[in-house]
């Protein structure tokens, strides 16, 4: 019988787990961890995540809280972080240094070369005033919140999620002398009042205010007189659970509402991941953080508990990112001003216990390393021909690789020949057979997974075809290829672009099921 030279991919689509992996695009892969789409079609390994050194000072109990840069006049930048118990502190590069041991603030607006510290609804102490050179300076009249940001010369706070009362309060300071001032009496906006929803999170979006509350988004924008400004919805179905649910790229907001990413363009909203749906392995409820999203390096980052999903804005395709060190990652803050060198971001461990540190990644190949697992699988391949028996002669990769490279074949069977022994050795029982519905046909659901790997390191670093030799009759088939690298220049690229298989037709199938 005729071989046939059968090539898989390039897998332009990404990562698919919606569908059955039999009805995934021919493009599309039902595994694709640590590995990325590139705009070339190839797949590719992600940057290393790198520990930065020093652990926020009582962060222990709590937790760290990133809540986002402070640009000084001079071009300095200081990464803001609390403990989530009682201090906020600003992190210059080398070291954590204390800003106040009065509130651990919930959020920062920076204005003109002042940052303004929300203290959280429940705090005792006030919020406030910080530079390097002033120092922090309580403000009583400040009001408490959840959420900040600066706007038209003002500086607006949201009550947040844990406010117990006027939660459809936006607060919005006074201009004296051209600087922030905050009256004694408050300033502020009623935004759906009586809908029951808090005010959660607060972003810009052109020359408007986008108002997230628990299960609604309104728009909010004026010209001189805030009083005379326009209160709009844009939804009344998608919200905010918590702070930290939207995040800008040029011209779009994509947003996190329950278990779904939305883009914002155009004041709409349009679902971005149907063919991934959101789905924690251990949805930990004690985690500091549960969900949230960030943009950096043209990428979307979704963490959704024990998760993070990564959405490529250049390929529009999603993958998965696991790291050993970083198991609960944080939302990504890019290091601003970074025009003309490679891009550089800071995460941190969503967990309370364990290191609670910042990490760096950065966007290129450089000494930095980390042991980073990289996996993909395809779909389950039937060569056009379901009731057909193929024989697998021989498969292979095209690849740039400096590691070993691991193959698997996996093939679909409704049943397996199973031994007495194998029976015996699986450690269950007749009644476990029986409640879960197991038959003679098939006594045990064994799955059948043929493997080999080859070292590629010392076979220079240019494009090479990886062959596998395992021969397998199969009806439906798919591939498993997995690698470690360090992500170092050492051990990178890892790239995929092809799998090449050989196969001849067999027979058509003889059994009722198969």
């Amino acid at each position: 019988m005729p071989v046939d030279e059968i090539r898989l991919g390039p897998f332009v689509q990404g990562l698919n787990t919606f569908s059955d992996p039999t009805a995934i695009g021919d493009t599309e892969v039902s595994e694709l961890i640590n590995f990325e789409t590139d705009i070339d079609g190839s797949l590719v390994n992600r940057p290393p995540i790198v520990a930065v050194g020093l652990e926020v000072p009582g962060a222990a109990t709590f937790g760290i809280n990133v809540l986002g840069f402070y640009e000084g006049d001079s071009g300095v930048k200081y990464l803001i972080a609390t403990n989530r118990n009682n201090s906020t502190y600003y992190f210059d590069g080398t070291s954590w240094v204390l800003i106040t041991n009065t509130i651990a603030a919930t959020a920062i607006a920076q204005y003109r070369s002042e940052l303004w510290l929300v203290a959280g609804p429940a705090s005792a102490n006030p919020g406030g005033k910080w530079s390097p050179g002033g120092g922090f300076v309580a403000d009583a009249n400040m009001p408490k919140g959840g959420c900040a940001v600066a706007h038209k010369d003002r500086v607006w706070i949201g009550p947040g999620a844990t406010a117990v009362s006027n939660g459809a309060r936006l607060y919005l300071s006074s201009i004296v002398s051209g600087a922030v001032n905050w009256p004694a009496v408050p300033n502020f906006l009623q935004i759906g009042a009586g809908d029951g929803q808090n005010i959660v999170d607060i972003g810009i979006y052109y020359e408007s205010l986008l108002i997230f509350k628990q299960g609604s988004t309104y728009r909010y924008s004026f010209t001189g007189d805030p009083s005379l400004g326009v209160i709009s919805r844009v939804s009344d179905n998608v919200g905010a659970i918590s702070k930290g649910c939207f995040a800008s790229y040029k011209n779009e907001i994509y947003v996190l509402f329950d278990n779904t990413v939305y883009q914002f363009s155009s004041y709409n909203y349009q679902e971005l991941n149907m063919k991934v749906p959101l789905v924690a392995n251990n949805p930990a409820a004690n985690l500091a953080e549960q969900t949230s999203i960030s943009v950096w390096a043209d990428r979307i980052f979704v963490q959704y508990y024990d998760v993070t999903y990564v959405y490529n804005l250049n390929t529009r395709t999603w993958s998965k990112w696991e790291s050993v060190s970083v198991d609960f990652m944080g939302r990504f803050w890019a290091i601003p001003g970074q025009q003309g060198t490679t891009p550089t971001a800071y995460t941190y461990r969503t967990a309370k216990t364990g290191y609670l540190g910042l990490f760096r990644c950065i966007d290129a190949i450089t000494s930095a390393s980390e042991e980073i697992t990289c996996k993909v699988v395809t779909k389950n391949y039937d060569y056009q021909s379901p009731n057909r028996f193929k024989r697998l002669l021989s498969w292979g990769v095209d690849v740039i690789s400096k590691v070993q490279i691991e193959g698997k074949v996996i093939p679909v069977t409704y049943a397996t020949a199973v031994t007495w022994d194998q029976l015996k050795n699986s450690g269950v029982t007749w009644e476990y057979l029986k409640t879960n519905g197991f038959t003679w046909d098939r006594p045990l659901d064994f799955s059948v997974v043929i493997a080999d790997s080859v070292p590629t390191a010392g076979s220079g670093t240019g494009r090479k075809y990886v062959k596998f030799l395992k021969s397998i009759r199969f009806r439906q088939v798919s591939f498993e290829l997995s690698a470690v690298t360090m992500g170092d220049s050492g051990t990178a690229p890892l790239r995929v672009f092809n799998i090449i298989t050989r196969v001849s037709e067999k027979s058509n199938t003889s059994k009722k099921i198969s």
